[in-house]
């Protein structure tokens, strides 16, 4: 029962609860988290989210649940997980947002079966550069970006999403240690101070993933969570494009100044998809050249030899009429 959170709530603005519970039709249960049940339920004809917020005595929990709710209200773009609005049931608090059917990226990279073509890996990887230059635009830091806060819509738009660790930068940089190790910047897990380009970094664990569709490397303590190159490498699908290591690369340097902002990252990822769609579309002209050649070299071999008596005797008289023209 969240009793002391809907208490709070009420005290900061009565009319924070605008989505009537009673307006939520078949509300099932999907999954768990940290801080309560996840749902799925329908508004008014629209499949939504409901995150159960459970009553915690922690104070720093408070403060997650709260980030959430004010980070979400004001972030409206295409790739970020859309706010619809809070409700109560009760004592039991929800954040409700749209309904995002594919899961989670992590998920679906697990999923082998699944083919992820290099231009899909490269579009994903556009989406939330695009949602992290819109975040850190307004001043925020996510914290915590990793493939599980990664939602996968249809045709293949991805958004980010689980703001609760999300705050303004600090202008000393003096921040709590959270996220997630295996995407924590080495400057966060250190305890040192740390801005924006610890995001950075942690999108560059994203691309090792979309990479090996494998969780990032462990990084070691004694060489100060250090992500290591060489090793990765070495762990690198031959056919990966050139320019997506090299960003994995850039992005994870060991220090923060020397790695790109996002709105420095964006435009490499939006050529890289361009030139894989260009590579895709001589592919399937060169395919389809073949494809014809073939087809005309079967016709030939079809053909009777009253048929290609006539085809020599066509080209024999156009033949005769060019030379016709240069003579004259």
């Amino acid at each position: 029962m969240a009793t002391e959170l809907v208490s709070k709530m009420n005290s900061l603005n009565p009319g924070i609860f605008n989505i009537d519970y009673k307006d939520l039709e078949n509300v099932v249960q999907i999954g768990g988290g940290n801080f309560g049940q996840v749902y799925k339920g329908v508004y008014f004809g629209t499949e939504v989210a409901l995150k159960q917020l459970l009553d915690v005595d922690d104070k720093e929990m408070h403060k997650y649940i709260e980030r959430e709710m004010v980070t979400l209200r004001e972030m409206r773009h295409p790739n970020v997980v859309q706010f619809m609005g809070l409700s109560r049931n009760l004592t039991n608090v929800f954040i409700v947002t749209e309904y995002i059917a594919g899961g989670d990226l992590r998920k679906i990279l697990k999923d082998e079966t699944k083919e992820l073509a290099w231009l899909l890996r490269s579009k994903i990887a556009t989406d939330v550069a695009y949602a992290m230059c819109f975040l850190h635009s307004k001043g925020l830091i996510h914290r915590d970006l990793k493939s599980n806060n990664l939602l996968v819509g249809e045709n293949w738009k991805v958004k980010v999403c689980d703001f609760g660790f999300s705050r303004k930068v600090s202008k000393d940089g003096v921040m709590t240690v959270c996220g997630t190790d295996e995407w924590m910047a080495p400057e966060v897990m250190c305890g040192e101070s740390y801005d924006e380009k610890a995001d950075v970094f942690s999108f560059g664990m994203v691309l090792t993933e979309l990479i090996t569709r494998k969780k990032p490397p462990i990084r070691k303590p004694n060489k100060g969570f250090r992500f290591e190159v060489e090793p990765f490498r070495a762990t690198v699908p031959v056919e990966c494009p050139p320019q997506l290591f090299e960003l994995v690369v850039s992005c994870s340097e060991y220090l923060a100044i020397n790695r790109p902002h996002f709105r420095d990252v964006l435009p490499k990822i939006k050529q890289l998809v361009a030139d894989l769609e260009s590579l895709k579309e001589k592919e399937k002209k060169d395919k389809k050249d073949k494809e014809k050649s073939k087809h005309h070299k079967k016709n030939k071999k079809d053909e009777t030899p009253e048929e290609k008596a006539k085809r020599r005797e066509e080209r024999r008289k156009k033949k005769a009429e060019k030379e016709k023209e240069k003579a004259n």
